[in-house]
Formats: C-alpha cells, sequence, structure tokens
C-alpha cells in the first residue's frame, strides 16, 4: 500500500527524483493558473455575470469572512496569502475524487512547505502591522523567561499543522452516511435540503460524483456551488455529505501575534 505519492517514481537520475508530488504539484498549479486566466479575463461589473465570476465572487467572499471571524482586522490584507493556501488545499483535495490522481497535500514535505509558510507569514505580518520592537515584545510577555517557551509554541504548532493535513487523507470517518436532496438547481448554484449538520465550505457529492462546496447555510436549506457539468441534476436528486472543510489551519497565537 502507498501511503504517500513520494513513493511513486516517475523518472530518477542518482538520488535526484521526479516523484508524483512534485509532478501532481505542478500540474495542480498548472490548472490553477490556467483557470485564475480564464474566469477573469471577462469580469463584469453589470448585472450579467458569468457563474465563473459568480463562483470567484462567493470564494472571495467567503475567505474574506473567515479571515474576519478569526479576529484579523482588515481581512482583504490578509487574503492574497491566506486565499492562495485556501485555493491550493481545495484544489488538491477535490483532485482526490480523480482517477489516478495523487493529491499533493496527502505528501508530508507538500504540508510541511505548507506549515512553513503560515510560520514565515505570521512574524513578517506580525512586524509589519506593529513594527519589530512591539513584535518581538509580545514574545517574552508576561515575562522574558516565557520566550524559549512561546517559540517553542509556534515551531510545535506548525509541525503539528503539517502533520494533521497530511493524515488527513487517512483516518477513516466511522460517522453515520448522512444524505440530503436537491431542491433546486440553477446556473452553477443548487440548493439542497436535509442536511442540516452541513459545516461552512463542506465538501458535498452528488450523482455521478459530481462534487459542490457549502456557502450560504440556512436552517432548511444549503446553497451550494457546483464543481463540475450540473446538467444531470435535478430536483430530488441525492446528495452526500463528505465530512471535509476547505480550511487553512491558523492557531490562536499566530493571530495574536498578528492582530
Amino acid at each position: 500500500m502507498r501511503l504517500s505519492p513520494d513513493q511513486l517514481i516517475f523518472w530518477q537520475a542518482g538520488f535526484v527524483q521526479l516523484n508524483a508530488t512534485i509532478v501532481f504539484t505542478w500540474v495542480l498549479m498548472a490548472v490553477l493558473a490556467l483557470g485564475s486566466i480564464v474566469v477573469t479575463r471577462r469580469l463584469s461589473t453589470g448585472e450579467e455575470r458569468t457563474a465563473w465570476q459568480n463562483l470567484l465572487e462567493m470564494l472571495i467572499t467567503g475567505i474574506t469572512q473567515q479571515i474576519g471571524e478569526i479576529g484579523l482586522s482588515n481581512p482583504m490584507k490578509y487574503l492574497p496569502f491566506l486565499g492562495t493556501l485556501f485555493l491550493f488545499v481545495g484544489a488538491s483535495s477535490l483532485s482526490s475524487i480523480l482517477p489516478m490522481f495523487e493529491p499533493p497535500t496527502g505528501s508530508l514535505s507538500t504540508t510541511v512547505a505548507l506549515a512553513l509558510c503560515v510560520f514565515v507569514a505570521v512574524p513578517l505580518y506580525g512586524i509589519e502591522a506593529r513594527g519589530p520592537g512591539a513584535y518581538l515584545k509580545s514574545s517574552v510577555e508576561p515575562t522574558f523567561i516565557m520566550f524559549p517557551f512561546n517559540i517553542i509554541s509556534e515551531v510545535s504548532r506548525t509541525l503539528a499543522l503539517a502533520v494533521r493535513r497530511a493524515l488527513e487523507g487517512f483516518v477513516p470517518d466511522f460517522a453515520a452516511r448522512e444524505t440530503g436532496h436537491i431542491i433546486t438547481v440553477s446556473t452553477g448554484i443548487a440548493t439542497v435540503s436535509g442536511l442540516a449538520n452541513t459545516g461552512f465550505e463542506e465538501l458535498l457529492v452528488f450523482p455521478d460524483g459530481t462534487s459542490g462546496i457549502a456557502f450560504n447555510l440556512d436552517e432548511t436549506e444549503i446553497g451550494v456551488v457546483l464543481l463540475g457539468d450540473h446538467a444531470h441534476l435535478q430536483a430530488g436528486d441525492e446528495v452526500v455529505r463528505t465530512g471535509r472543510v476547505m480550511d487553512v489551519g491558523v492557531g490562536d497565537a499566530a493571530c495574536r501575534q498578528v492582530h
């Protein structure tokens, strides 16, 4: 059994290897880059907008709301960095439904790289917002004796985040299968009922493997952005929860220092 895409080697010359993690990471990056060009080339400020622009605006709105909810002021400041992490991790999770595709986040090397990005970004944002002196002062609060413990806390949080994301795909889900049904389907959007426990940005699965992201949560129905062809979907079709939520983990200590 292959536990990591690092174990799938496409080419090797001595100690230099081209494994599945590298290949699929670059494929995913190319798809995201090409997708961004396609989605943003015909943006409109009028009432008539494409389904892709609607999806883009919903993603930006959802991400900025989450950034604000974790306590960061001026969410737009952090949107480029956190939004990029969100899209990469989310696209990697969605790619797991594709045959023969190995999600890059299944490799510890990828999750360590993502965690290190957060580890480096936190002090940079903190220094920019508060200045070097005030930021360093927060690392020795309430007393200078706490400085090494604060550093150890940040390092251990980074490693824990990397390991957690690498192992998420291998944790079995023993929860009961929760299903709902489609109420309406329009251009790129579906409303679903019967899934009261669905989380924000949770992945839902429709018939024939079509996926969607839950965004607008209501007591009686859920608004879902469809990721794929929806022509075959109709009212009454079954919808299944996955329990997987697209997110970017940021610790409390990191939020305090940036804020």
